[in-house]
C-alpha cells in the first residue's frame, strides 16, 4: 500500500502514481519469499489495488505494473507458494483517509478531490470534514502530536466513505437518476451512465485485467471479491444518529457529515479517545464544500435535507431514507452482496474457470458481527474468507492475558482459562458463517486477515535501554499472536497473517495511518516465536484433522487425524500376515510400499526448525489409546502415512519456546 505519511505530490500525482515495486521491489522478491516459505508460509496474499491497476483514469491500464504482479506471482511459484489476489481497499481511497481506489471515483461521484490552485496542500474532502486524513492532522482538539490510535476507521461513517459504499452497492436505488461525472475524462465517450453501473463496470474490468494476466500462473487459487467493504448509509436508521458505536475523534451523525460537505461550520464535540471527550470544536470554519458545487451534493438532489434560502439553515427532511430493505447484515448481504460476488465470478473465470472467488463479507461499523454467506453461493465456485482479530488487543494497542473483548457477546472476558474460550468459541462461530445449508455443506472459510500490532506500549529502539524494551515489547507480541493462532488451531481454520512489510519501522510502523503489524521490521523479524509453526499442510482427500495444538510454552506440538469413509478401504496385511489396519509409517520402505496398496490418507507435516531441533528432537506416532507405534528421528518435513480407522495421533517434542 502506498504511504499514508507523506504529503509530497499527493493530490497532482494521482493520475501517474505508479505502484510498482509495492510491496517490495523484484530485485528483492526472491529474498522475501524466500525467507516465508523457510518459516512454513505457504500462501500469500497479495495485495493488488484498483488505483494501482487504473490509477490514470476509467478503463486505463497501468501493465508495468500487472506485469510487475505477475513476476512476483511467478517467483512465489518457486518457492512452492500459492496465491490469493487481495483487490485490496480502506475506507474507498488513499484521498479519504485510507487506500485503493483510484482518485477518479470520487471525481465521477461529484466530489472536489483538490482545489484548481491547492497545490499540494490539503484537499476540500478533508478540510470540509468528509474524511479524516493521518496526513493532514493537526491536533483535533487542540493538541499537537499524532493522531489518535485507530482514527483511519472513522471514515466508514463519516461522508466521502459512506457515500462511495452506498452508491457503489446499491446507488440506483437511493441516488436514482445520479450519472456519473465524466465529462473531465479525455476520449471517455459513456455519457448518461449510472454512477453505480460506472464504478461497478470498471472495478470488475480492473479484476477482469488482473486475472487475464496470471490466468495461466498455476500457483494463484484465486480471487477475493473486495477488502472489508462497507454497507455505506445503508441500513443506517437514523440519520441523526452517531455514525460510529462510540464517540471518537470528532462526533459526527450522517446528517452533520451532509451539512458539513455543503459547505457549513458545525460545532462538534472532539474525542481524544473512545468515550474521552476533549472539546467542542468547529469544524469546517472556512465552510469550504467536498462537491464540485452544490449541483453535484448527491443528498440535497434526491431529498434527504434542503437548505432554507434566507437563513441558509440545513433542514433534514427523510430521517429514515435509508433504512427501508435492510434490518440486518443478512439482508445487507443477500440483497447488495449477493450480485456483487456473482459480477467478480464472471470477471475472473472467463479468463480461468478454475480460480476460487473467496467472498469477504462487508463491514457494518454499527454492527461488527460477520454475516452468514449468501447460501445461493456454489461450493465449487466460492469460498468465504470473513477476518478477525483480537479486538482489545488491536483497538487499545496494549496485550492483557487477563483481559480481552468476547465479539460475540459485545462483552469483557477476564481471565486466561476464559479468554482463550471465548476465542474458540468466537472463532467457532466465525467458521459456521460459511455453512450454507445442510443439503450443500459449506464453503470453504480461510481467515482472510488476523494479527496483531506490535507498537504494544509502543517501543522504539534507540538506546540499550529501549532496545531491551523493544524485545520485551516483542515476546509480548508473539505471547498475543499465539493466543489468536490457537484459538485458529482449535478449529482448523485456515488463515492468513496481516502482514508483511519490507520496510516497516519501528519508529513509522507499516507507513499506512499509524499501524504497525508487520511481521518484519527494521530488517529484521518479529513475533515468529508464535508465528512460525509445525502444521498439517497437505494431507489426502479422505484424511481429516480431529485436533492440531502447538504449545509454544511446552514446546510441544499434537496432531491427532481420522481416516474418513474407511468401509470403502479394502482389507490388507503385511508380507507375514500381519493385519496393517492400525500401521502408520513416515518413510518409503518396501514393507510401507504393500501398506500402502490399503492406506486411508497421508499427511505432510511441517516441523520447523526454528522450534525443533532435528539433531535431538524426536516425533512419536501414537494409536488413539495411546499406544506407542513408532519413534523416530525428526526431519523437517514429515510425511505420514495413516490406514487405521480408529484414529492417530502424532506428537513432536521439543525445547519450550517461551
Amino acid at each position: 500500500l502506498k504511504s499514508t505519511s507523506t504529503l509530497s505530490d499527493f493530490y497532482a500525482s494521482r493520475y501517474n502514481v505508479s505502484f510498482v515495486g509495492r510491496p517490495f521491489p523484484l530485485s528483492e522478491a526472491e529474498q522475501h519469499l524466500g525467507r516465508l516459505s523457510k518459516y512454513g508460509f505457504n500462501l500469500i496474499r497479495l495485495s493488488v489495488t484498483w488505483e494501482a491497476v487504473m490509477h490514470s483514469g476509467p478503463g486505463i491500464i497501468d501493465d508495468e505494473y500487472l506485469v510487475y504482479v505477475r513476476d512476483v506471482v511467478r517467483v512465489a511459484s518457486r518457492y512452492g507458494m500459492y496465491v490469493i489476489i487481495d483487490p485490496h481497499q480502506d475506507v474507498w481511497s488513499r484521498f479519504t483517509g485510507g487506500d485503493g481506489v483510484p482518485a477518479w471515483t470520487l471525481e465521477a461521484a461529484g466530489f472536489a478531490v483538490q482545489d484548481a490552485a491547492a497545490g499540494s496542500g490539503s484537499g476540500p474532502i478533508h478540510d470540509a470534514g468528509c474524511a479524516f486524513l493521518h496526513q493532514h492532522y493537526d491536533g483535533g482538539g487542540g493538541g499537537g502530536g499524532s493522531p489518535p490510535t485507530m482514527a483511519w476507521p472513522t471514515n466508514y461513517g463519516r461522508l466521502a466513505t459512506a457515500t462511495m459504499f452506498t452508491l457503489f452497492f446499491a446507488g440506483d436505488e437511493y441516488a436514482p437518476g445520479v450519472e456519473a461525472v465524466v465529462s473531465s475524462f479525455a476520449g471517455y465517450d459513456d455519457h448518461g451512465e449510472s454512477i453505480q453501473h460506472f464504478l461497478r463496470k470498471h472495478y470488475s474490468a480492473f479484476l477482469s485485467a488482473v486475472a487475464e494476466i496470471l490466468k495461466d500462473e498455476t500457483n494463484v487459487l484465486g480471487f477475493e471479491t473486495m477488502n472489508e467493504p462497507s454497507n455505506g448509509f445503508i441500513g443506517v436508521d437514523d440519520l441523526r444518529d452517531l455514525v460510529m458505536p462510540a464517540p471518537f475523534l470528532h462526533a459526527v451523525s450522517g446528517f452533520d457529515s451532509m451539512r458539513l460537505a455543503s459547505g457549513e461550520a458545525v460545532d462538534i464535540e472532539y474525542y481524544s479517545a473512545p468515550f474521552v471527550f476533549d472539546s467542542m470544536v468547529t469544524v469546517n470554519a472556512n465552510e469550504r464544500s467536498c462537491w464540485v458545487d452544490s449541483s453535484r451534493d448527491i443528498w440535497r438532489r434526491v431529498g434527504l435535507y434542503d437548505i432554507d434560502s434566507s437563513t441558509g439553515e440545513r433542514r433534514l427532511l427523510r430521517p429514515h431514507y435509508f433504512h427501508r430493505n435492510v434490518t440486518s447484515n443478512d439482508d445487507f448481504v443477500e440483497r447488495y452482496m449477493l450480485p456483487f460476488f456473482g459480477e467478480v465470478e464472471q470477471a475472473v473465470t472467463r479468463h480461468n474457470q478454475h480460480f476460487v472467488v473467496y467472498a469477504a463479507p462487508h463491514i457494518d461499523v454499527m454492527n461488527p458481527s460477520t454475516p452468514n454467506a449468501p447460501a445461493a453461493l456454489s461450493a465449487d465456485r466460492f469460498g468465504w474468507s470473513p477476518h478477525w482479530y483480537d479486538a482489545a488487543t488491536l483497538l487499545l494497542k496494549s496485550y492483557s492475558r487477563w483481559f480481552a473483548l468476547d465479539v460475540d457477546y459485545k462483552l469483557p472476558v477476564f481471565s486466561p482459562f476464559l479468554i482463550d474460550k471465548a476465542f474458540r468459541r468466537n472463532l467457532h462461530s466465525l467458521k459456521q458463517t460459511g455453512k450454507l445449508s445442510e443439503s450443500k455443506g459449506s464453503l470453504h472459510v480461510i481467515v482472510g486477515e488476523t494479527g496483531i500490532p506490535f507498537d504494544l506500549e509502543t517501543a522504539k529502539a534507540g538506546n540499550l535501554k529501549e532496545q531491551q524494551k523493544a524485545r520485551t515489547d516483542d515476546e509480548m507480541a508473539s505471547a498475543a499472536l499465539d493466543r489468536t493462532i490457537r484459538a485458529m488451531e482449535s478449529n482448523n481454520l485456515e488463515y492468513v497473517l496481516w502482514n508483511y512489510v519490507h520496510d516497516n519501522t519501528r519508529v513509522n510502523g507499516d507507513h499506512w495511518n499509524g499501524e504497525d503489524l508487520s511481521i518484519r521490521s527494521d530488517g529484521g523479524n518479529r513475533g515468529l516465536q508464535a508465528a512460525v509453526r509445525p502444521y498439517a499442510f497437505a494431507f489426502g482427500r479422505h484424511g481429516r484433522i480431529v485436533k492440531e495444538r502447538f504449545d509454544l510454552y511446552a514446546g510441544q506440538y499434537r496432531l491427532s487425524v481420522e481416516v474418513e469413509a474407511c468401509e470403502n478401504f479394502p482389507t490388507c496385511s503385511d508380507e507375514n500376515g500381519k493385519s496393517c489396519t492400525r500401521s502408520s509409517r513416515s518413510s518409503r520402505t518396501s514393507h510401507d510400499k504393500a501398506v500402502n496398496e490399503c492406506v486411508g490418507a497421508s499427511f505432510e507435516i511441517f516441523i520447523p526448525s526454528y522450534h525443533f531441533d532435528r539433531s535431538t528432537n524426536l516425533v512419536t506416532f501414537k494409536s488413539t489409546d495411546g499406544e506407542i507405534i513408532e519413534t523416530k528421528p525428526l526431519e523437517q518435513k514429515v510425511v505420514w502415512s495413516v490406514n487405521t480407522c480408529q484414529g492417530a495421533e502424532l506428537v513432536v517434542s521439543g525445547v519450550a519456546g517461551m
